[in-house]
């Protein structure tokens, strides 16, 4: 018996381009099984998890002026990988005392300091947003639509 027969059967039962079409199919449905099951995105989510909500403070030094006129109070904190997160600006607060001491060719650098509001999981010790575990003195980028600054956590409060 030939593996592949006249009529391009495999073993006599099914055809070679029926047999990839199915194995594509399968592959579809088990991929798009995974999303929903594994990441709890979907069909089989169990209800949403309970959160926490936390004041982050960020101090982004020596930042451009325009970041703080751009950042709105309830702008929403957006990652590319992540989608827009739990995080939403509370308060911009901009120092432009800075400017001082800086030499002329600096002249739109302020301190900008940011409040976030952060929900993260009630079960989880830890302050997530978008994959990064949020703790004082840990270098975090700001995101919103319009804005992208860099940072470090200075203040945690609940």
């Amino acid at each position: 018996m030939k593996i592949i027969d006249e009529k391009g059967k495999l073993f006599g039962i099914i055809n070679v381009i029926d047999l990839l079409l199915l194995l594509i199919i399968l592959a579809i449905v088990v991929g798009v099984g995974y999303k929903l099951v594994v990441k709890n995105e979907g069909l089989f989510q169990s209800g949403k998890a309970e959160t926490k909500d936390y004041k982050v403070t960020i101090y982004c030094p020596m930042s451009p002026a325009a970041a703080a006129q751009h950042l709105k109070v309830g702008d929403k904190i957006y990652y590319d990988s992540y989608g827009e997160l739990e995080a939403v600006v509370e308060s911009v607060n901009s120092d432009s005392s800075i400017r001082g001491e800086l030499p002329s060719n600096y002249p739109n650098i302020e301190n900008i300091t940011i409040v976030l509001k952060v929900s993260s999981s009630a079960a989880d010790k830890r302050i997530m947003m978008g994959g990064i575990q949020l703790n004082i003195g840990k270098e975090v980028m700001v995101k919103t639509y319009r804005v992208e600054i860099t940072g470090y956590v200075i203040g945690i409060a609940e």
